[in-house]
């Protein structure tokens, strides 16, 4: 596998995570900046990890997952 198999692998990754966390707030009935407050973030990185344009970290994903009344494994398994 080479190195940008890799790298499209991990933007996929990034790109499902990102579709799951939105599909999960929206069903919770939470605007971006709504669940941005809630988890003490900015709207622009919860719009960054959405959008699948950045790395989400574990303490992020804890809190997403808590204010979404989910877990870190239903938000990552693909």
């Amino acid at each position: 596998m080479s190195y940008y198999d890799v790298m499209e692998s991990i933007t996929d990754r990034q790109q499902r995570l990102g579709r799951r966390i939105k599909q999960r707030r929206v069903e919770a009935g939470y605007t971006q900046r709504e669940l941005a407050l809630m988890i003490e973030t900015s709207q622009s990185y919860l719009w960054k990890l959405e959008a699948g344009r950045l790395n989400a970290s574990v303490v992020a994903l804890c809190r997403i997952a808590d204010a979404l009344d989910t877990t870190v494994n239903d938000l990552i398994e693909f």
